[in-house]
């Protein structure tokens, strides 16, 4: 089989992020409207426990003078905001939901 073009790739993956979405809400576990009250008790009930824990996903200090500068690691030289893997040869990426095919799978003959 030949390889897919990328627009294969990018029509594949908003398919299947449409239909995952789909089969999400059809079993009840689509996730509540950011609007909504209930969305985030968290915030909520305990907005500075919220606050770093949204520090510590982003890789950001949530507290203090330096509250949103970036987190410095020793000896981590990799930027993962750098890594864009929707401009490789053969990805895409939709709504969150990403595609590599890149890489091919051997069959024995």
């Amino acid at each position: 089989m030949r390889p897919p073009e990328n627009a294969e790739v990018a029509e594949l993956v908003q398919a299947l992020a449409q239909r995952v979405r789909a089969l999400l809400k059809r079993r009840g576990l689509d996730p509540p409207q950011p609007d909504t009250e209930d969305s985030d008790p968290l915030t909520r009930d305990q907005p500075w426990l919220a606050g770093v824990y949204a520090g510590s996903i982003c890789g950001c200090l949530a507290t203090g003078v330096n509250a949103g500068r970036r987190v410095v690691l020793a000896g981590d030289r990799i930027d993962p905001e750098a890594i864009d893997s929707r401009t490789g040869p053969r990805c895409a990426s939709v709504s969150g939901f990403s595609l590599h095919t890149r890489e091919r799978l051997r069959t024995q003959a």
